[in-house]
């Protein structure tokens, strides 16, 4: 809808901007009116009529203040105090050997992840139901007791005692486990309303966790040890079939072992070789001097060559005994006819010695045959021996392997109980020489002061909350009005009401077109708040 005036025609809000020659006339003629050119753009919130609202409604901020505060006061003044204990272990990566052996469970390692699953594993239930049960914590009323909400539905509907397990859930469900970053460092952290209880309780879950660790590897250990025990009595009864399948395989085949590790066969055969060399070396010497002495007759040689035969003690003598019969035989032919008795004794001597000589060669030489046939003999016995041995070693050498297959089954099972014999040994030595792998870096202290409820916090948080509430709804229930007008009706104004008035009456609304100003609304002294038709 137009609005028309004496000065021409004019939009309303939205419309044609047009300049009118009459009002450009006036700007002329008035330079104060030069400044109104365009209606300046108001915000979309007007901060000032909110905080007009506000201080209308003071006492609704402040009365809903003081009750957010009154009450924060007294769940602060009412609530039981919590206190919170903690305490601080550190997993060590590094393994304590107290022996040179290894244990039977490694260490965790410095893997993050094995870090951080130890932080599950104390607040697992297996270990705080321990700790729970050690402490005697089911009939403690604090855990046993409703919270605030049940005792209040309580008043209503009666509740059941509560169970075991809800009061263990009570009990867990202020036990806190948290890691320090990357680190190896765990804090343990336990809520009561005992500060004795709370320190008690965090300790005596860093216990029950180191003790835990040291069962686990002491049981490793002990299953361990059971194991290698019935293990190393099986072993032994292997090793037993074992050697007994060896002695009756070298007993049915006759072999006997000699020290050393050979066989009998074999150091017969090496023995009989040695023999046998002997034998011909002795062959091959009578064989020399049989060729020596196989032209040689004992009748008619000379006795020269009959004196090298005889090398023997008697023979020397004979020699001797010889030599001087020759020697007086000589002196006597010299000095007595030939017919004399001593020349003939004489002569009768030395005959009698010459037969004792080629008698004696005759001996040495059939002995130099003998000994020669003897020798040979000897050689072809011990190369039959020889090869009698040797093809009993090559049907007892098929048969050492599979001897050797059964002894080499034997030795297996020997290494394998010595080694058990030997772990079984060190891990009963390790069963009680166990350590854990987290030390205590800060025992658990009772706190000095109370978790819950924190006054500083509360206090200040309630009297914001009741400023921001007490604020909301006085903007809510918007400005106060006057009697006889209702309070979403806007006041009587002037046709051209000012822009803050209008702001007053409806804060969220758009600003209305500004008036003119009086200098261009009047003209030739017409008054500037003279009303038009509107068509």
């Amino acid at each position: 809808m137009q609005q028309t005036s004496q000065f021409g025609a004019y939009s309303g809000p939205g419309g044609p901007d047009t300049h009118r020659p009459d009002t450009q006339h006036l700007s002329a003629s008035h330079p104060e009116a030069q400044t109104f050119h365009a209606p300046r753009p108001e915000p979309l919130i007007a901060l000032g009529p909110l905080f007009h609202i506000l201080w209308q409604r003071k006492g609704l901020v402040a009365l809903v203040t003081l009750v957010s505060l009154v009450l924060a006061f007294l769940y602060v003044a009412l609530t039981p105090p919590t206190y919170t204990a903690q305490g601080v272990i550190v997993i060590d990566p590094r393994q304590n050997r107290i022996l040179n052996s290894q244990g039977v469970l490694s260490g965790i390692g410095a893997n993050s992840a094995a870090i951080s699953s130890q932080v599950e594993i104390i607040q697992s239930r297996n270990l705080l139901e321990k700790v729970f049960e050690d402490n005697n914590l089911a009939s403690d009323p604090e855990f046993s007791q409703p919270r605030l909400l049940s005792r209040l539905t309580g008043i209503i509907r009666p509740q059941p005692a509560p169970t075991r397990e809800q009061v263990f859930k009570n009990f867990a469900s202020r036990v806190t486990v948290e890691r320090q970053g990357l680190t190896y460092i765990l804090t343990i952290s336990f809520t009561s309303a005992d500060r004795e209880k709370a320190a008690r309780i965090v300790n005596a879950i860093i216990a029950r966790y180191l003790a835990s660790q040291i069962d686990e590897k002491s049981s490793a250990n002990a299953d361990v040890s059971r194991t290698l025990s019935a293990q190393e009595q099986d072993l032994r009864d292997e090793l037993s079939a074992a050697e007994s399948a060896v002695e009756q395989f070298k007993n049915s085949h006759g072999i006997l072992n000699v020290s050393g590790g050979r066989t009998l066969l074999q150091n017969q055969i090496e023995q009989l070789s040695a023999q046998l060399v002997a034998a011909r070396e002795r062959a091959r010497a009578a064989d020399t001097r049989y060729q020596q002495t196989a032209d040689l007759d004992p009748d008619t040689a000379p006795l020269t060559r009959l004196f090298e035969l005889l090398t023997s003690t008697s023979a020397a003598q004979l020699r001797a005994d010889y030599n001087r019969a020759a020697a007086n035989l000589s002196s006597l032919q010299a000095s007595l006819g030939p017919r004399h008795p001593n020349l003939l004794v004489a002569e009768a001597e030395l005959n009698r010695l010459q037969g004792l000589v080629r008698t004696e060669a005759r001996s040495i030489l059939s002995s130099i045959r003998n000994e020669k046939a003897q020798a040979e003999t000897n050689v072809t016995r011990a190369e039959q021996a020889l090869a009698d041995l040797a093809r009993q070693n090559e049907q007892a050498s098929r048969s050492e392997v599979e001897l050797r297959q059964l002894e080499r089954q034997a030795d297996a099972i020997r290494q394998v109980l010595e080694q058990t014999i030997n772990r079984a040994k060190e891990t009963g030595q390790l069963e009680n020489l166990q350590n854990s792998d987290a030390r205590i870096i800060s025992r658990a202290a009772p706190p000095v002061a109370a978790t819950w409820p924190k006054p500083a916090l509360i206090l200040p948080f309630a009297a914001f909350f009741g400023l921001a509430l007490g604020s909301a709804m006085a903007l809510y229930l918007g400005p106060k009005t006057h009697a006889g007008r209702t309070r979403n009706a806007p006041p009587p104004q002037p046709a051209y009401a000012p822009a803050s008035v209008a702001a007053h009456t409806f804060p969220f609304a758009p600003a209305p077109m500004a008036d003119p100003p009086a200098a261009a609304c009047s003209i030739h002294g017409a008054p500037a708040h003279a009303s038009h038709s509107t068509t």
